[in-house]
């Protein structure tokens, strides 16, 4: 009966998390809902619940239980994803605030910012091939190699998502998502 129970609810939870995603992906960003919720906040809520779609394939990153989400240093979604892990309760992930040349091939998650437009391609060259889920709101992010990137259009969020480099990266996006997104190669 336990086992039972906890089934449900993890079905509930995962039908919860594909509405949101399908609600901040589709819905348009009306004036009222914009005060309520900052573009960074709506980001952070999109990192964390994407990482459920996302799988690591045959690397040790799979294996392990604590994903490392590598944030470049002056983020402003900083605040609001710690927020966010602590109003969850999260230990599944660990928030690293990275620097231009710190190592990052510990990071399961890196996110850019438009702060490092000038370094994307160099950010993004030492992670390449690696199992590193790359997001971004930089511009032509997705089309500069990185993985997925946000942006703001038509009051709408929307994910553009370079096919090519997932596949590189060996890291695995659900069809679900993917359907919902934009691709590019």
């Amino acid at each position: 009966m336990n086992h039972l129970l906890r089934n449900i609810t993890n079905i509930f939870s995962q039908i919860t998390k594909v509405i949101f995603v399908i609600t901040v992906a589709l819905a348009p960003i009306n004036s009222s809902f914009a005060k309520e919720k900052s573009y960074y906040e709506l980001q952070s809520e999109i990192v964390y619940n994407f990482i459920e779609y996302v799988s690591w394939g045959q690397t040790s990153f799979e294996t392990n239980k604590v994903k490392n989400l590598c944030i470049m240093e002056d983020n402003p979604v900083i605040p609001y994803l710690h927020n966010l892990l602590e109003s969850k309760n999260e230990k599944h992930i660990m928030v690293i605030r990275k620097h231009e040349n710190d190592y990052l091939e510990d990071c399961h998650i890196l996110f850019v910012n438009d702060n490092y437009d000038g370094y994307l391609s160099r950010l993004l060259a030492r992670v390449k091939g690696k199992p590193v889920l790359t997001f971004g709101n930089v511009k032509n992010f997705a089309e500069s190699g990185g993985i997925v990137q946000f942006r703001l259009r038509n009051n709408r969020v929307e994910f553009i998502v370079n096919t090519k480099e997932m596949r590189s990266s060996q890291v695995r996006i659900s069809d679900f998502i993917l359907s919902v997104s934009e691709t590019v190669n």
